[in-house]
Order: structure tokens, then sequence, then C-alpha cells
């Protein structure tokens, strides 16, 4: 069971460059996380 503290430290650098979205849920008592990275068309992207 980790605590969202202990995640938390776990995704730091992650969280701290800001390229992909870190997400954090609850399950019972037990926090878990998930890293999602998603893809941007640089030639066209998309302002919305």
């Amino acid at each position: 069971m980790a605590s969202l503290r202990q995640l938390i430290n776990a995704y730091k650098e992650d969280l701290m460059d800001g390229i992909q979205w870190v997400v954090f849920w609850k399950n019972g008592r037990s926090w878990h996380a998930d890293i999602i990275f998603t893809e941007i068309d640089v030639d066209n992207p998309d302002p919305e």
C-alpha cells in the first residue's frame, strides 16, 4: 500500500519535466499512479 506522498516522490522527475501527464487515483486505501504520454502533431498543432 503506497501513500500519495511516496508516489509523488517516485514520480517527482516526471512531474517537474511537465512533458507528460501523471495520473493519481485511490482504490480502497491504496494510491496508484500512471504516466500518460500524449502525441502532439508538431506540423499542425490544434490550439484547443
